[in-house]
């Protein structure tokens, strides 16, 4: 699974029922962009060896954003 994808599903199981879809991806691209990896947005998640995978600096982030941007997102 790719970047993007992962985000999306989280927002959809951590965000309110009544955020639409649409709202969801916007903050998903704002997401994405604050963290640095919007360029990488469809960039599988994968193991070393695989590729065109995310770097560890890379994963690290996205471990980051997955858990303090999308209770962050719970919020605005």
């Amino acid at each position: 699974m790719s970047m993007k994808p992962r985000f999306f599903c989280q927002a959809r199981l951590k965000l309110d029922r009544s955020t639409t879809d649409v709202e969801r991806q916007r903050k998903v691209s704002e997401l994405l962009m604050k963290v640095g990896l919007s360029a990488r947005a469809g960039t599988m998640i994968g193991a070393a060896g695989q590729d065109k995978v995310l770097s560890g600096g890379e994963k690290k982030r996205l471990a980051f954003a997955t858990e303090v941007y999308i209770k962050v997102m719970k919020v605005t």
